[in-house]
Formats: structure tokens, sequence, C-alpha cells
């Protein structure tokens, strides 16, 4: 297989065979460390991975969304030239998250697959844009004055406090 030229769901559908056998396990690694040599490669799939992701939550599909983030993230570092776009996602999926969250049942149990993906998310814009996530975190907070919102401000100090 052509690293440099691999599609989002050729990356996905190896990594979505993790554990499966030692041989997969083996060709996956193998394609990280190929990657690890390729920060281009790197940044384009992330890019690809958060529409991917996106469409997972508005499908509200939690799973697949956080391990799509999960492998995103990985290639923080890698971020270059697009930025913009790639933190754009994160605030988008960000945001999606909250609102999953917001029209969930309460009480919200404490570390749902959401709250995972958002601090996945705030995790990376720390990494990435640290003034975004802060301007971010606050325009959560302001949605969360309401008192009945009390479940979603304790979702989002742990996030901050994790991130």
């Amino acid at each position: 297989m052509n690293i440099e030229q691999m599609t989002v769901d050729e990356f996905v559908s190896a990594a979505g065979r993790i554990n499966n056998s030692v041989d997969e396990n083996r060709a996956f690694k193998q394609i990280n460390s190929q990657l690890k040599h390729l920060p281009h490669v790197q940044e384009r799939l992330a890019l690809q991975l958060m529409p991917v992701a996106w469409q997972a939550l508005q499908c509200k599909n939690d799973v697949q969304a956080l391990d799509l983030v999960g492998l995103a993230k990985c290639f923080n570092a890698s971020i270059g030239p697009k930025r913009l776009e790639y933190v754009t996602w994160l605030e988008r999926i960000g945001f999606r998250c909250f609102e999953l969250l917001e029209e969930s049942p309460k009480p919200l149990p404490e570390n749902t697959r959401l709250e995972f993906i958002m601090s996945l998310v705030f995790l990376g814009l720390n990494e990435i844009d640290k003034r975004r996530r802060d301007h971010i975190f606050e325009a959560l907070k302001r949605r969360c004055s309401d008192p009945r919102l009390s479940d979603m401000r304790d979702v989002l100090c742990r996030i901050e406090r994790d991130s």
C-alpha cells in the first residue's frame, strides 16, 4: 500500500482492524511508523477524518465519532498550513457534542463518550490554539448560566480540568 496515497477510508479500515489479529496489528503499526515521517499525509488524514467524525455525530453515532476524533488527534503535531480549517472542525465537533449532551436525559452520567470526544477536542485545541480553546470554553460556560444546566457546567468543569 502506498502510504502517501492512502485514503481516509483505508486508514480508518486499517485502524478498525486493530486487535483482530497479530498480523493486522503489525500492519497498522507499520502504517503508523511510515506516517511518522510524512507530516503532510498526517495533516491530510486528520483533516479528512474531521468531516467523517462530524457526520457520525450528526447521526448520533458517538462510538464512531470518538474513534475518528481520536485518530485525528494523533496527528495534531502535524497540523500546519491548514490549521484554521482543522481548528474550525474541532470547534464544530465540540459544540455539537455539547448540544447532544444538552439533549440527553438528565442527570448526565460522568465520562460519556460525548464528554470524552469533547475532552479530545479541547486537548487538541490546547495544543494547537490555546486562545481559541479558552474562547470556546467561555462561550459554552455562558450557555450554562441557567441553573437548570448544572449538569452541563459539571461536564465543562471536568473537561477544563483535564485538558
